[in-house]
Order: structure tokens, then C-alpha cells, then sequence
């Protein structure tokens, strides 16, 4: 893996992880979640709150095996362009849904700021993708660095839900 791949994984390893277990920690939250964005199938939702989170796992697992590494990359590059664009689908049809990114981990409601974070993510995606057949020099750095983005992603995603709870017109008014 390049440099720029082993970032990319380390990163999404430390969002994904997160988001997983946000989610199965507190399945009946992501349940209602995914039932906020109004779009979503009732019948499917249940079947939803398993297989989003282990999909999550398993990829942030098998990124890490050379062979898959780029078939990995488009799949979660795939899996975050679909999550992007319901966010998209819901800010511009003014619903008042909840992201259900990172489950109980970090509770917020959809935002622009939900869309950029995930556009970011996609690059990443790309990255890992795109760079999983390079020689890494510096793996070591570059996968601290990774760890240190990815808790990055998640001090701004819970500084955004935390903003967003304190904000007046979401105080039920």
C-alpha cells in the first residue's frame, strides 16, 4: 500500500469502527434514524440495522487484505456515495431527519456539514482504492496519521451533534 493508501485505511478503519458500534450499541436509535429520513421502506429497516454496521465492519476489516484492497475501496466508496446521497435527498426535501451516522456515538441531525464529512470520506475511499498497489515507505506515520484524522472525523462529528442540540431552533421551536 502507497503512503496515501495506508492514511485512507487507517482513517476509515477508525470512522467505521466507530460508526459500527455506535450503531449496534444502540440499535432501536439507528432504527428510528433510518425511519426519519422517510424514504426508506419500512419492511427493510430492521434488516438496515444488522447489515449496515457489519458491512461497515467487514470492510474496515478487509481493506487490510492486499488482495481486496481495491475491490474493498469501491465498495465503500459505493456504500458512502449511497449514504451521502440520502443525506442530500433529505436537507433538500427539508426533512428534520437523524443522521444515524455514528448511531449512539455521535447523535446529530443531517447537515451540510453530514454531507462535506462524507465527501471527504468518499476521497478517502478513493484513495485506498487507487493506492492499495503502492510501496509504503513510511507505514508506520502514515497509519498514526490516519488514526490521528480519524478521531479528527470524530471530534468534529460530536462537536457538530453537540452544536446542534444547543442550537434554539432545534429546542422544539
Amino acid at each position: 500500500m502507497s503512503d496515501a493508501a495506508v492514511f485512507a485505511a487507517t482513517t476509515l478503519t477508525v470512522v467505521l469502527v466507530t460508526a459500527a458500534f455506535g450503531k449496534l450499541r444502540a440499535p432501536d436509535r439507528f432504527r428510528r434514524a433510518l425511519g426519519s429520513y422517510e424514504v426508506i421502506p419500512r419492511r427493510v429497516i430492521g434488516l438496515l440495522v444488522l447489515l449496515v454496521p457489519t458491512v461497515e465492519l467487514v470492510l474496515a476489516a478487509l481493506q487490510w487484505v492486499a488482495p481486496l484492497q481495491p475491490a474493498v475501496g469501491v465498495a465503500m466508496t459505493m456504500m458512502l456515495v449511497m449514504f451521502t446521497s440520502l443525506l442530500v435527498r433529505s436537507l433538500v426535501a427539508g426533512a428534520d431527519a437523524d443522521c444515524g451516522c455514528f448511531g449512539s456515538a455521535a447523535p446529530e441531525r443531517v447537515s451540510w456539514f453530514s454531507v462535506v464529512r462524507n465527501v471527504a470520506l468518499v476521497v478517502l475511499a478513493v484513495t485506498g482504492a487507487a493506492g492499495a498497489r503502492g510501496a509504503s515507505e513510511a507505514l508506520v506515520p502514515a497509519a498514526l496519521s490516519g488514526v490521528g484524522a480519524g478521531l479528527l472525523f470524530l471530534l468534529m462529528e460530536q462537536g457538530a451533534a453537540l452544536f446542534g442540540q444547543a442550537r434554539p431552533d432545534r429546542a422544539g421551536g
